[in-house]
C-alpha cells in the first residue's frame, strides 16, 4: 500500500517566492495540505500545492510567474493555490506544525491526523487510500478511536469512511474480524452519523 513519492522538490519554488515577496516587501504565511503533506510523508507525488492563505492579484501573479520560470504550474492552473479555502475550514493553529521559515514567507501543514480528517470528510476514493497508507505505515489499528479523535477535531465523516480507509490498508478479512469484535459500538456510530 506505501507507495514512494516520485514528487518534485519544492524548496527552490518556497525561496523564489519569498524572494518576489521580499522584493515587494510582502510577507506571507501558508499552510499546506492535501498532496503536499503526503508527498513530504513518503506516499506520493503532487502536482500543485493545495494551501490555505489570503490570495490577491500581486500574490497570483507572483505565483504563476514563479511557477512559468521553473515550468512547474500544472496545466490550467498554478503550482500554489487556495482553492482548498473554498472547501474546507482554516485549521486551527494546534492542527499545524512549521516546515519552513523564510524571511518573509512561513510554510506551515497540517498535521497528519488533521490530513486524515480532511481526506475522510471528502471520500474520495484516492483521499481514502492516502488515509489508508497513512494508518498502515503508522501500523494504526483502531478504526473507532481514529473516528472519536477526528470528530474530537470537528470534522463531519462516516465511519463507513475510517473503515474503508483500514481495508485499504489492511485488507477486508482484518477489517471483518474488526468488525466482529467491535459490532455493537460500530453499528452505534454507524446510527450516529445518520
Amino acid at each position: 500500500m506505501v507507495k514512494r513519492s516520485t514528487g518534485r522538490d519544492w524548496a527552490q519554488a518556497f525561496q523564489a517566492l519569498n524572494e518576489e515577496l521580499s522584493k515587494n516587501r510582502l510577507t506571507l504565511r501558508i499552510i499546506c495540505s492535501g498532496g503536499y503533506v503526503i508527498q513530504r510523508m513518503g506516499i506520493r507525488g503532487t502536482a500543485d500545492i493545495d494551501a490555505f492563505y489570503t490570495s490577491t492579484d500581486a500574490l497570483d501573479r507572483m505565483i504563476r510567474s514563479i511557477g512559468e520560470r521553473y515550468e512547474i504550474n500544472p496545466a490550467g492552473s498554478a503550482w500554489l493555490n487556495n482553492a482548498i479555502a473554498s472547501v474546507n475550514d482554516w485549521p486551527e493553529p494546534q492542527y499545524c506544525r512549521n516546515v519552513h521559515e523564510f524571511s518573509n514567507l512561513t510554510v506551515d501543514e497540517v498535521t497528519t491526523e488533521y490530513l486524515m480528517g480532511m481526506k475522510l470528510h471528502s471520500n474520495r476514493d484516492v483521499d481514502v487510500e492516502d488515509v489508508g497508507s497513512i494508518v498502515k505505515g503508522r501500523s494504526m489499528e483502531d478504526p473507532i478511536g481514529l473516528y472519536k479523535l477526528l470528530v474530537g477535531m470537528s470534522f463531519k465523516l462516516s465511519m463507513v469512511s475510517v473503515l474503508r480507509a483500514f481495508s485499504f490498508a489492511y485488507g477486508a478479512d482484518w477489517t471483518a474480524a474488526y468488525y466482529k469484535e467491535h459490532s455493537r459500538e460500530i453499528l452505534d456510530l454507524l446510527n450516529s452519523d445518520w
